[in-house]
């Protein structure tokens, strides 16, 4: 199946306020992640979401029907989950966001609630959100490092695993994923049944 989005170059431009520079916004330009809120072979009620990096990273929505990208306006989004959508900044702060589905008759308006900040963690390198059957889970990865040597390329020393309780606004440290193994990388993570 074939959908047919807006140009490309139309969301590029989002970034333009930031970094009015097109050739620093080209140098550093990438997409990280697309994510549908439900199959478009089901149904056409759905929105896609997309987490880019124009120096900065950025996140954007566009539904059927509509004839550009929509910012999302969460400074510096880091990883999102799909479903609700979830996304976690560089700050570490959690926030979740709906945007209307195109069978609602109204335009876009997208609203975001921070769901909680985790604690201050120095030398916390990256975070990752990533589904484990119906829980949703961030995972920091920690390198060895100090202040000088922060830049520097060093090895991973640890990770460590939370649920995100969406409704109370906390974390609960978990030490065991059961039967499932996750897999990260550069821009995500993947949760997999490790049994099968």
């Amino acid at each position: 199946m074939n959908i047919q989005l807006p140009p490309e170059k139309d969301l590029w431009a989002l970034a333009e306020e930031e970094f009015p520079d097109p050739k620093v916004r080209v140098r550093y330009q990438c997409m990280n992640k697309a994510l549908l809120s439900a199959s478009p072979s089901v149904t056409s009620d759905y929105v896609l979401v997309v987490s880019y990096y124009a120096q900065y990273s950025f996140l954007a929505c566009w539904r059927p029907g509509d004839l550009g990208w929509t910012d999302i306006d969460i400074n510096n989004p880091d990883g999102v989950s799909s479903g609700q959508f979830y996304c976690v900044t560089y700050a570490g702060e959690i926030w979740s966001f709906g945007v209307p589905g195109p069978s609602i008759p109204q335009s876009i308006v997208v609203k975001a609630t921070r769901l909680g900040s985790t604690k201050n963690r120095i030398f916390q390198d990256t975070r990752y959100l990533v589904e484990l059957v119906d829980a949703l889970l961030i995972i920091f990865r920690f390198r060895d490092a100090d202040e000088e040597s922060y830049f520097e390329t060093v090895e991973t020393s640890k990770f460590e695993s939370f649920e995100i309780d969406v409704d109370k606004f906390e974390l609960k440290e978990i030490n065991s994923l059961g039967d499932y193994a996750i897999f990260v990388g550069l821009n995500g993570a993947i949760c997999i049944d490790s049994s099968k």
